[in-house]
């Protein structure tokens, strides 16, 4: 199982939620994933949180998160400049940045697709597709 920490508690997060509690209803034990938290910032993360109801805890703000080597983070931010900062400030900080790929998604096995991803049910990856 992996530990996850998702970074952002907005709509984005909301719907990377939906998805990997799908994927673990559809996965072996040891492929699950295991969501530790949200992290955002916190002028936003309350009303975001209540809003879409999460269940694991809101950890706090991205500032002040202090990643553990055990655990993923997964950057749930549709905004790819915000998303970018997001990554910087986290590598600066030794996270361990993780991608989540939906086991309805079509794509041929052992093809990199970069750090960071997370691709959304039923999409098809061509086999020359660079992400």
């Amino acid at each position: 199982m992996r530990d996850i920490i998702i970074i952002g508690a907005g709509g984005c997060a909301a719907e990377v939620t939906f998805y990997i509690e799908d994927f673990n209803e559809n996965v072996k034990d040891e492929e699950r994933i295991n969501i530790v938290g949200y992290v955002d910032y916190a002028e936003k993360a309350e009303d975001y949180y209540h809003k879409y109801d999460f269940k694991a805890p809101l950890l706090g703000d991205i500032d002040n998160f202090i990643p553990k080597p055990n655990q993923e983070v997964l950057i749930a931010i549709m905004n790819i400049k915000a998303r970018l900062q997001k990554i910087a400030i986290l590598k600066e900080k030794k996270a361990k940045i993780g991608s989540f790929i939906h086991h309805s998604v079509i794509y041929p096995k052992g093809m990199n697709l970069g750090e960071g991803v997370i691709i959304f049910p039923f999409c098809v990856i061509e086999k020359y597709s660079k992400i």
